[in-house]
């Protein structure tokens, strides 16, 4: 009566036959004292069973553990069950093995294909594994299918933001919209693509429609502060990210932004503070990187800010911001001619026409100068 009554359960779930058997195992085992004389073996069986079910609990404890590999364990065990296939392909997207994820959609729409939410799962892990054209055509199909499904359209419209076509994502997401008044994720997507129209009134408009339905929803508080970081907006920059971040303290994205409008407010030891917490949740994100090396540069510890600078130079090896800050210190505070002439180089061979290309050309010249006179 416990695990099942007149509102419907999910039955399937191995926790609802816990309670249930407890009376079961209580019979069985008031019926081994009774039918076995000898007192201690009877209690030596039921340790025997005891100790057996444990290691098979422990066993299976391993599997939930680790959410693929119950998945994988259900769909050998369930080979033709849509469900364990679509929640596979799920658990795998947020491992990050998606191909493991695109096989796993596969395999459920096969068995069904009329399995519209596996088609939008199969999008999405196109899409992440950066194959945005087959993205799209996913999409569009499940669009086809359920012309209706607000998500569909949703995710076809992240599939446009994707690939830069933003006049055709506006045009999907508002039909999202208009299908699901409620669908805050669309309402934030459509914010993207009016912020990179540069239309922010719009873009603001829209992550504060996400923020009305779902006020817990720190992407979008994300998404507010990112469009007011400037130096001359970043006070409302800080409120907004502040809330994203006491949202969710693990958005490695959201406390980068907000290192970087401390910094704009000229609270350089505050905002290190939170570019440090970035690299915590995510030693590789290449923002907080350069912005961390900027604040070290800001406060005179020239050394800490170009090994700073070398790590993000490692992350995006494109990007001359960097070569030319390293060289620069290099050159005009840590007295290392060689490490500066080496990074300037890359700097103007990396971007020719930057603002400080002349200034390094000319220090470059200089330093030739320089070291021929020594020879």
């Amino acid at each position: 009566m416990v695990e099942s009554s007149l509102v419907s359960l999910e039955m399937v779930f191995e926790h609802r036959t816990y309670l249930p058997s407890m009376l079961a195992w209580l019979l069985a085992a008031v019926l081994c004292i009774r039918t076995v004389r000898r007192p201690r073996l009877a209690v030596g069986l039921m340790l025997v069973v005891a100790m057996v079910f444990s290691l098979w609990t422990f066993q299976r404890n391993r599997l939930w553990a680790n959410e693929v590999a119950f998945w994988n364990d259900c769909a050998e065990k369930t080979p033709k069950n849509v469900r364990v296939y679509h929640s596979l392909g799920n658990a795998s997207v947020k491992a990050g093995k998606l191909d493991g994820a695109v096989a796993a959609y596969k395999r459920a729409i096969a068995l069904n294909p009329a399995a519209v939410k596996s088609l939008i799962g199969l999008g999405h892990a196109l899409r992440e594994k950066g194959d945005i054209g087959n993205a799209i055509a996913v999409h569009t199909k499940a669009v086809r299918m359920a012309p209706n499904n607000a998500s569909c359209y949703n995710h076809l419209g992240t599939d446009f933001l994707a690939a830069n076509d933003l006049d055709q994502a506006i045009q999907v997401l508002q039909k999202a919209i208009a299908l699901n008044p409620f669908h805050y994720r669309a309402y934030n997507n459509l914010g993207l693509a009016y912020a990179r129209q540069n239309r922010v009134s719009k873009a603001v408009m829209m992550y504060e429609k996400a923020i009305a339905v779902r006020p817990d929803f720190a992407v979008a508080y994300n998404n507010l502060g990112s469009l007011y970081l400037s130096p001359n907006n970043a006070t409302k920059a800080v409120g907004y990210l502040r809330k994203a971040v006491s949202l969710d303290p693990s958005f490695s994205d959201a406390h980068s932004n907000l290192g970087l409008a401390l910094l704009f407010q000229g609270h350089v030891f505050e905002g290190i503070r939170e570019l440090q917490v970035t690299l915590q949740l995510d030693p590789k994100h290449q923002n907080a990187n350069f912005n961390l090396a900027r604040a070290y540069e800001l406060t005179g510890n020239y050394r800490r800010a170009v090994i700073q600078y070398e790590k993000s130079i490692r992350l995006n090896p494109k990007d001359p911001q960097a070569y030319y800050n390293a060289g620069f210190i290099f050159l005009n505070h840590l007295a290392h001619p060689e490490a500066a002439k080496d990074l300037l180089k890359k700097a103007v061979s990396a971007d020719p026409d930057h603002p400080q290309a002349d200034v390094a050309k000319k220090a470059l010249a200089n330093l030739k100068r320089i070291r021929g006179q020594g020879v």
